[in-house]
């Protein structure tokens, strides 16, 4: 798992995914769909936090952790996991998360 920070453009993307039909909300919801990407926001159980380890393990699906809170960046309540599918919406995602040490 890899700590994150969102820059104003990745929550434009994320928003963007949203809206396209391209992200998954929820921890139950993850495994319906294959993912190549989960952003785990501030709040997520340790229980919920270790399952979805395991499943990005076994699938081969990048994971980040952000402690930003999810209504800033996806106007979401009481939800503390986005998985988004293949694509290039993704893909720029990907490229646009900032790494923390």
């Amino acid at each position: 798992m890899t700590k994150v920070t969102l820059d104003k453009k990745a929550a434009a993307l994320i928003g963007f995914a949203i809206k396209s039909g391209n992200a998954v909300f929820g921890a139950d919801n993850i495994d319906k769909k294959p993912k190549t990407a989960l952003v785990l926001f501030s709040g997520v159980s340790d229980n919920t936090r270790k399952r979805l380890e395991f499943f990005c393990g076994k699938h081969g699906t990048a994971l980040y952790e952000t402690n930003e809170p999810i209504e800033e960046v996806a106007h979401k309540n009481n939800c503390k996991v986005i998985g988004f599918l293949e694509g290039p919406l993704t893909e720029a995602l990907k490229d646009r998360i900032i790494e923390v040490n």
